[in-house]
């Protein structure tokens, strides 16, 4: 069995073999967005910004695209309870279901909800983003939503009916991340700061003030989590990390120069090797470090990385 590494960036497609062979696919395409099938590695999508969804069945040797109607795609994400669903996050703001493993795919109408006339988003004439989807880790049915510049959304029953919380959290939503071993805890890094719910999302907390755009539940640990808080945004970062679930936070920048000159997007915890956590940067920087302790060291990768999966075929 072979480890592969793809990073999606501005470009196309980074395809680095266990022998350290390298090439690209997908050239030119915006790859903002990587998801493998939970029980087979061989199918991959890969969401682009400005061209939509492409669709591999072959562990990403070819590509084809898929007409769905979406450009902008933000996220996608393989459900663990079945491995032919996938739910793609969209801007705007909207959340598409395939059932088919990206084959097909459906909308679950987000912008019915009352609200989505004033979703927006700074940087583009779209209303809005999805920017992140979490699924329940026991409840096929529950699904969050976070939206830029609209708030968070959750539905109990697949899809079908909405709730909408843009009051009790800033509306500019970046990441959720849940505790699979205590669900109705959640994270969620906003343009407002970092938040924590302990109810499914019924109500938030403020931890930080600080811009943040990533934030982690380490999923085999969940007490200790991670967090990139900036100054300004893709200014200004550091790292934090917490050891009781959210409630206090401290410095974990070791081997970095803070404030960081940009700041951490996502932070990727590799699947089969958990003790490895990878944090990509807004300038398109890797870094790496083990889970315990922390210290990160940079990623030689030769192009900016917007996304980043591991998958063994």
């Amino acid at each position: 069995m072979k480890r592969r590494r793809l990073i999606g960036y501005t470009e196309g497609l980074l395809i680095s073999e266990p022998d350290g062979e390298e090439r690209t696919l997908l050239y030119g395409e915006d790859v903002v967005a990587l998801a493998s099938a939970p029980n087979d590695p061989r199918l991959l999508l890969a969401g682009t910004y400005g061209r939509g969804v492409f669709r591999s069945t072959d562990g990403g040797a070819n590509w084809k695209p898929i007409r769905m109607g979406v450009d902008f795609v933000r996220t996608l994400v393989f459900s663990e309870h079945d491995p032919r669903v996938v739910y793609l996050g969209a801007e705007p703001a909207e959340l598409f279901r395939s059932r088919d493993g990206g084959e097909t795919w459906e909308s679950l109408n987000l912008r019915r909800l009352p609200e989505s006339p004033q979703w927006s988003l700074p940087y583009s004439p779209r209303g809005g983003a999805l920017r992140t989807i979490v699924l329940h880790p026991q409840d096929p049915l529950t699904l969050y939503g976070g939206i830029e510049q609209g708030g968070v959304v959750k539905s109990t029953d697949g899809g079908a009916n909405w709730k909408l919380d843009a009051a009790q959290i800033h509306k500019d939503v970046h990441f959720l991340s849940i505790n699979p071993q205590q669900p109705e805890t959640l994270l969620a890094a906003t343009g407002g700061g970092l938040f924590l719910s302990r109810d499914g999302a019924a109500t938030w907390s403020r931890l930080i003030d600080d811009y943040t755009r990533a934030v982690l539940i380490d999923p085999l640990h969940p007490e200790n989590a991670l967090a990139g808080p900036a100054l300004d945004v893709g200014e200004g970062g550091r790292i934090i990390q917490s050891r009781d679930g959210g409630e206090t936070w401290k410095l974990e920048s070791d081997g970095l120069h803070t404030p960081m000159d940009d700041m951490v997007e996502f932070f990727v915890i590799d699947p089969e090797q958990p003790e490895r956590l990878f944090a990509l940067c807004s300038d398109g920087a890797l870094l790496e470090s083990s889970t315990h302790p922390l210290h990160w060291e940079p990623v030689h990768c030769g192009v900016e990385v917007q996304c980043l999966l591991f998958v063994d075929l």
